[in-house]
């Protein structure tokens, strides 16, 4: 039985259904070319009008929204695929997928949650975590915090994103200290671009 995929990648006129599990990857600077891996088995889809069926051992293929940009799309929510990150297969349970950079930064979301179940972001520090930076302004609020994973300084920022009136996004943000400033700046626009999907995942 087919591991069910939450997740699904759409722009340049294509709706694309990995299948668990995953990886999704830029082979260049630009949005195409594409590999799309399940398991062993990789393909490359080259360009919207060629490639998409050379994905049909890796993925299901369907005509999707006309945008120049990929954006990762769920039930609850959608966002833009930030440049720099390689989206991969989440088996835990929705949404189903975490990004992560060369550097080894890492962006997962969790939610939607109710607003009024999101704690103080003061308290989202975990044992061993210091409390470097609280943001409470603007849309979205968050909070930085520091800690070591050996003799490695690391960073996390917790992101608390609106989705309409009601509901809040919790994304995460990780990496080495050393690489966190740039790796930051590039999963900003996943972040900020959290909205309720245009279509079902």
């Amino acid at each position: 039985m087919n591991e069910h995929v939450y997740a699904r990648l759409v722009g340049y006129g294509l709706a694309i259904v990995p299948r668990a599990p995953f990886t999704l990857e830029r082979l260049g600077p630009s949005d195409l070319p594409i590999r799309v891996t399940h398991g062993q088995t990789s393909a490359v889809l080259a360009t919207p009008s060629h490639g998409p069926s050379d994905l049909s051992n890796v993925a299901d293929v369907a005509p999707g929204p006309t945008d120049d940009f990929w954006s990762i799309e769920t039930s609850p929510f959608e966002a833009v695929w930030p440049q720099g990150f390689t989206v991969h297969h989440d088996p835990s349970g929705p949404p189903g997928f975490y990004l992560q950079s060369a550097a080894q930064a890492l962006v997962f979301a969790q939610g939607p949650y109710p607003q009024a179940k999101i704690p103080a972001l003061e308290r989202m520090a975990a044992p061993g975590q210091a409390l470097c930076q609280v943001h409470i302004t603007g849309l979205v609020q968050w909070v930085h915090l520091s800690y070591s994973i050996g003799a490695v300084p690391w960073v996390q920022r917790h992101h608390v994103v609106p989705l309409g009136s009601e509901y809040r996004v919790i994304v995460t943000f990780q990496a080495p200290e050393a690489v966190s400033a740039p790796a930051l700046i590039a999963a900003g626009p996943f972040i900020t671009s959290i909205a309720a999907p245009r279509g079902a995942a």
